[in-house]
């Protein structure tokens, strides 16, 4: 197997001021930046967070905790271009857990992630392709899938649709 060739992307750890169990981390990956943001309030020291970019959301699967995958696929979207936003979840806490618990996890996941977006919708840093439609595509595997699923709708209530949802191997 070729070795991917790295490259020197930095990322910050942004502790979402989650109101639910689950305890969800995203991580933002950018070109250059490494900032670790511990509430919400700190969206605006994103100094070169790209809002007028594409921004890629990828969500691991049951018992998995910012997979392997995730990082090879960040580095892959990193090769393609620079001028990109990848975000990763790690909702570890909820995905290691029986399987039963975690399927009821996902809805709380969902609800961190929309919090979090919120602002950055709020904040105008997040691309529009239109008036409505965010570019963001959300890639889950296993039941992060599903977890992109529940964050699109959620997404919907706020009247903004993601430009694209992917799942890879969908429980169910």
């Amino acid at each position: 197997m070729a070795k991917i060739k790295l490259i020197n992307i930095l990322a910050f750890f942004c502790f979402i001021n989650y109101t639910t169990s689950v305890k969800t981390i995203l991580y933002l990956h950018t070109k250059s930046q490494v900032k670790n943001l511990t509430t919400t309030e700190n969206l605006d020291e994103i100094l070169d967070y790209c809002a007028e970019c594409p921004s890629y959301l990828l969500v691991h699967g049951w018992r998995a905790s910012k997979s392997e995958w995730m990082i090879n696929m960040k580095n892959q979207l990193f090769l393609k271009s620079l001028s990109i936003n990848v975000f990763i979840v790690d909702w570890g806490f909820g995905a290691d857990k029986f399987y039963e618990d975690s399927i009821k996890d996902i809805d709380n996941v969902s609800k961190d992630l929309f919090a979090y977006f919120k602002n950055f919708v709020q904040k105008n840093l997040i691309n529009k392709i239109s008036s409505n439609l965010l570019n963001i595509h959300c890639i889950g595997h296993s039941l992060g899938a599903h977890v992109c699923g529940y964050f699109g709708k959620l997404i919907k209530s706020y009247n903004f649709e993601l430009l694209r949802i992917s799942g890879m191997d969908p429980a169910g």
